[in-house]
Formats: C-alpha cells, sequence, structure tokens
C-alpha cells in the first residue's frame, strides 16, 4: 500500500474504526503478524501515539506513529510529513527473543489469547470500551536511527473482564540491549491521557 497524503492514511484508521465491533475482522487483522518495526529519523520524542489502520488495495494491518507533541491540529502536510508508517509483520521467534520473563510471558499471552480476549472485549464493550483505537508509548529511551521492533501483548489484569490489557513491548532490532517499558497504554480508556490529545482521531 502506498500512503501518499494524509487522507490517504485517514482512510487506514476509518478502516480500523469500521471493523473494531467484530470480533472475526478484528482476529482476522491482528493474526496477520505480531509485531512492527520502528526507526526514528528524527529527534527523540517524550511519548509517542501510534494508530492502527487497514491499509487500502493490500487489507494490510499498519500502524502509523507519531510524537505526541506534533498529533495536534495542523496542516495536512505537516502530519503526513511526521507520521512514519510501520506494516505489521510477522517474527516468529518473538517470544524467545526477549528474555524478560514478564516481557515474553505478554507476548507469549497475545499469541495464545488473542482470540478469546478480542471476543471478551468487544461482547462487552461497554464495559471495556472495546478494542484499542491507539497507544500512548512514552519514548525518551528511543535513539535517533535506531531501529527497534515493537511487539504486541497482553498484560494481565484480574480487573479486567476480559483478563489482560493490550501491551506493546519493545526491543533493539540489533540485540545489543533489551528495552521493555511498562507504561505503554493503549486507548480507550481516556483516563490518563485525554481523547483530545490524540489528534488524529478527530479526523476519523
Amino acid at each position: 500500500m502506498q500512503f501518499n497524503n494524509l487522507t490517504t492514511i485517514i482512510e487506514a484508521l476509518q478502516a480500523w474504526d469500521e471493523i473494531r465491533e467484530s470480533s472475526t475482522d478484528v482476529v482476522n487483522y491482528l493474526s496477520q503478524g505480531n509485531s512492527f518495526k520502528l526507526k526514528r529519523d528524527s529527534s527523540t520524542a517524550a511519548n509517542l501515539h501510534a494508530y492502527p489502520g487497514i491499509g487500502g488495495d493490500d487489507k494490510e494491518l499498519y500502524f502509523f506513529i507519531i510524537d505526541a507533541a506534533q498529533d495536534i491540529d495542523s496542516s495536512e502536510m505537516d502530519l503526513f510529513n511526521a507520521i512514519t508508517i510501520c506494516r505489521v509483520e510477522s517474527n516468529v521467534n518473538n517470544g524467545d527473543e526477549i528474555p524478560e520473563i514478564i516481557a515474553r510471558k505478554r507476548v507469549e499471552n497475545w499469541d495464545k489469547n488473542l482470540s478469546s480476549w478480542v471476543t471478551a472485549q468487544i461482547d462487552r464493550s461497554q464495559q471495556t470500551q472495546g478494542i484499542f483505537k491507539a497507544f500512548n508509548i512514552p519514548s525518551s529511551y528511543a535513539q535517533q536511527n535506531m531501529e527497534y521492533t515493537v511487539y504486541f501483548g497482553l498484560k494481565e489484569n484480574p480487573d479486567s473482564l476480559s483478563g489482560y490489557d493490550a501491551d506493546l513491548i519493545t526491543k533493539e532490532t540489533s540485540k545489543a540491549s533489551i528495552v521493555y517499558y511498562d507504561t505503554v497504554r493503549p486507548v480507550p480508556p481516556f483516563d490518563v491521557f485525554p481523547q483530545n490529545s490524540f489528534y488524529l482521531l478527530s479526523l476519523v
């Protein structure tokens, strides 16, 4: 899929939004892969926003990453240029490559429980608020021009009706060091980060 302007990205975000209430569709798209690669060419930001979207003709799952500070009402060109486009892909060794036992467990939870988690989130959407629309990713650790692999995970949460919260686990692709943070937050809910701070959602 060629994303050549902001409109094509917003259309991808809308396509994700349209299938968020279908367990079958969500599982199918989230099963396309378990990770995406992220490389930041610009200077690091305190937080990133990550938006899922579905590409046009190829119907593939993507994540669109933008600095939280740039996720604001601005020109279409400025917004488009601020977005990093990441295609979701499979990484067969994801569970073994993350040595932290907690991180590995969360990645395994995703692999084993994706379908049941999606169904529970959607069937009880009045209480769970359904499937994520975006993520806030603390990113002050990220180095310029360093490639990272971001894995999908499920974090155990006994207070959640589905038993888990969606999670992202980040590691350096070079394997020189492992980066893992426990502060990634899916939205909704918009409890810590207000909805108006995710400007792209207002365009969907």
